[in-house]
């Protein structure tokens, strides 16, 4: 004979509330371990460290360097390929007098 989980034990109904208990217990614990930390650095209790950013920095400053790639390379290449890109599947669609339209009409 197999046992379910009703089977009116009192042990596992004990079992089942301590369990409970101890699942309750953790989970206070856990919220108050990340909880309190977020509150104390929200009120100003700890003070946040501050870095600052200055534009004469010699390690974070590059040389200036003019355009890389010249506007007319930069449109030449941007209109050749929207103009490939729009006209190439145009030459694969099939004329309309190619299509079934008996197909079209069990639809």
């Amino acid at each position: 004979m197999t046992r379910g989980a009703e089977d009116g034990n009192p042990c596992r109904e004990e079992n089942r509330g301590r369990n409970l208990f101890i699942q309750i217990f953790v989970d206070f614990i856990l919220l108050l371990a990340v909880g309190v930390p977020v509150i104390v650095s929200y009120n100003g209790g700890i003070p946040p460290f501050r870095r600052g950013f200055f534009c004469d920095d010699n390690s974070i400053k590059y040389p200036y360097v003019e355009d890389t790639i010249s506007d007319a390379v930069l449109m030449g290449v941007g209109f050749t390929m929207a103009f490939i890109l729009v006209s190439e599947p145009t030459q694969h669609v099939k004329p309309l007098e190619d299509i079934d339209v008996e197909v079209f009409k069990r639809f």
